[in-house]
């Protein structure tokens, strides 16, 4: 093996893991369960990580942890010797002849030089911020050095501002220059630097990123991103922001800095969560479409390369999670494929939800309960209020994808009438999505109604998330009314605060939610003060609420007027000013967001 590999080590416990990183600073030592644990060190050099996986595989966790260790290191994988499900099966095929016998030994240390790719990249860019105001994308698998091209930048630069999703994850550029970090939220609101770089810039919601360029045209900007594979949003900042974020120059690095070129464990780490699936290189011919069990895509390394490529390069949410999914046999999990004899076409992916009692529905609505894998059926309980909405049985279209070279030919169509076929005992049809504008006009020809705006923002796709349904029974059929003539009666308030968010800014989405709006249903007080009861005292978040408090308000039943200067000017902020959270810190003596949103229940509270 080549002095610049790293090694892997499985063993069964923490002791023996122990053992094995015995003879390493433990300073450079990580030791990962949970994905927390993760992104603590991403970005980070370690001479080993120890991936403690007795619970059973976490394909997005494995993602994460293989590129921290440096040649000469090693991963120290603590191996499940529990139940086994068909991705610890597919991990063990590629991993276990990787594995080595003994302890690691301190890796030699390896004196810093440029790459030729970080050379290159610090020419290209360098170029470019001699120019007019520019746009530039450093993209790179991980351990491609990305973040020390960006330090090198920065270091001879004036006037420089760098921001990433938390400080820890820019902790190589700060190394390397006396440069201020900012974050994002207060960088919208600043004078334009002459340069900003965002560093792990797909960590950010693709609107933030948007109105990052828009409120500093004049400032050269440059946006590093991590793409390897497909992991999370990722994928997502090269399949939806740089595809629409006009003239951005792209600089790639392919050359690896902290292991040498052919690692194995990385190759095999890339075989186990199909960094390589691509769609089907030939579509032609007559289409049929049909469901694909779990068992037969993980027998048929083909096929699953086509539907989880086809995933892969339409939908910026899919992760290594998504590959699990698809391997592990679960019937409330259905997987719709259209294909040719040239491959696969389509995908549709399906989750059967709801039928839940009355008495869990309850419990949800109230907050005394959560649960997972009712995504639609928890959104209309929790955040809808709408607890009868988790009786129906429900289909929730998951994933929609159709090949790039058999658009427009009615294929989305056909494959959601095949699931509506497959799935005809399910009183309602739905899916959630990041809010664009021609997946919603989509979904409307197709029969389905918006139902429910979300004003945070999804963690991967960076959009506001959006609800659509289409009821096939007359008891989800009146819910769907309800909840769209809901929706016309709160939009108004809900625009208010995603604008003033940021959060949503594009004109064509805003039309694609109006389109449709019904007449609002009304108010009436004891439905009001229910749904704000349903946020100060369950799950509903202050958004939803809004629109209630501000009918309260109106009516004099929310008197805000009583309250000291601090709880009074922290409600006007939000509630009538439409403020962002971050921008009320001011009104609370510490703690964040998170205190500043405890404030305002407090505030509610003493002014009803």
């Amino acid at each position: 093996m080549s002095g610049g590999h790293r090694r892997l080590v499985v063993v069964g416990d923490a002791d023996a893991a122990r053992e094995a990183v015995a003879a390493l600073d433990p300073a450079r030592v990580a030791w990962i369960a949970t994905r927390a644990d993760a992104r603590r060190h991403l970005g980070s050099t370690l001479d080993a990580a120890v991936l403690d996986q007795r619970a059973g595989l976490d394909p997005e966790l494995l993602g994460m942890v293989q590129g921290m260790p440096r040649g000469g290191g090693g991963l120290v994988w603590i191996r499940s010797t529990g139940p086994r499900g068909p991705m610890d099966d597919r991990a063990d095929r590629q991993l276990l002849p990787l594995a080595t016998p003994g302890a690691l030994s301190p890796p030699p240390e390896r004196p810093f030089a440029w790459t030729t790719d970080q050379r290159s990249a610090l020419e290209t860019i360098g170029a470019a911020l001699a120019g007019p105001p520019s746009r530039t994308a450093l993209l790179a698998d991980r351990g491609r050095g990305k973040s020390s091209v960006l330090g090198q930048l920065a270091s001879g630069a004036r006037d420089v501002v760098v921001t990433s999703p938390e400080e820890g994850q820019a902790a190589e550029i700060l190394r390397r220059a006396d440069v201020a970090w900012v974050p994002l939220t207060e960088l919208l609101e600043r004078p334009s630097p002459a340069l900003v770089l965002v560093d792990e810039a797909a960590g950010f919601p693709v609107g933030a990123l948007r109105a990052l360029l828009a409120r500093h045209p004049q400032a050269h900007i440059v946006l590093a991103s991590t793409v390897q594979g497909y992991e999370g949003s990722g994928r997502g900042f090269l399949l939806r922001f740089l595809a629409q974020a006009g003239e951005v120059r792209r600089v790639e690095l392919a050359e690896p800095v902290r292991w040498s070129a052919g690692d194995p464990l990385e190759a095999a780490v890339g075989r186990v969560l199909a960094w390589d699936a691509r769609p089907a290189p030939h579509t032609d011919g007559p289409v049929s479409l049909r469901v694909a069990t779990a068992g037969e895509l993980a027998g048929d390394e083909r096929q699953l390369s086509e539907v989880f490529g086809l995933l892969v390069h339409a939908h910026y949410r899919t992760t290594p999670t998504d590959l699990r999914t698809l391997l592990t046999p679960d019937p409330d999990v259905v997987c719709h494929v259209a294909e040719t004899p040239g491959g696969v076409v389509g995908v549709g992916l399906v989750s059967r939800e709801g039928a839940l009692s009355p008495e869990q529905c309850a419990a949800l609505a109230a907050g005394a309960e959560r649960i997972r894998g009712h995504a639609l059926a928890d959104t209309l309980i929790c955040h809808a209020g709408h607890p009868e909405a988790g009786e129906l049985r429900i289909a929730r279209s998951v994933r929609l994808a159709v090949h790039p070279d058999r658009r427009r030919e009615g294929l989305a169509a056909r494959i959601v009438a095949h699931e509506h076929e497959v799935h005809a005992d399910a009183e309602l049809f739905g899916t959630l999505f990041g809010a664009t504008a021609d997946v919603i006009r989509l979904r409307r020809r197709l029969g389905y109604a918006l139902v429910r705006v979300g004003v945070a923002r999804g963690g991967r796709s960076g959009e506001v998330s959006v609800a659509m349904a289409l009821g096939r029974t007359e008891r989800a059929s009146v819910l769907v009314e309800r909840l769209r003539a809901e929706l016309a009666r709160d939009w108004p308030v809900l625009r208010e605060l995603l604008e003033g968010d940021g959060a949503l800014t594009d004109p064509e989405v805003l039309a694609a939610i109006e389109a449709d709006l019904p007449e609002p249903a009304p108010f009436g007080e004891e439905e009001a003060r229910t749904i704000v009861r349903g946020w100060l005292d369950g799950p509903r978040t202050f958004e939803a609420a809004a629109p209630s408090l501000r009918w309260l308000r109106t009516r004099g039943l929310l008197r805000i007027e009583a309250l000291d200067d601090r709880s009074r000017a922290l409600v006007e902020g939000r509630l009538t000013r439409s403020l962002p959270w971050r921008s009320l810190l001011d009104h609370v003596d510490g703690g964040g967001v998170p205190a500043v949103m405890r404030a305002m229940k407090a505030a509610v509270r003493e002014a009803l």
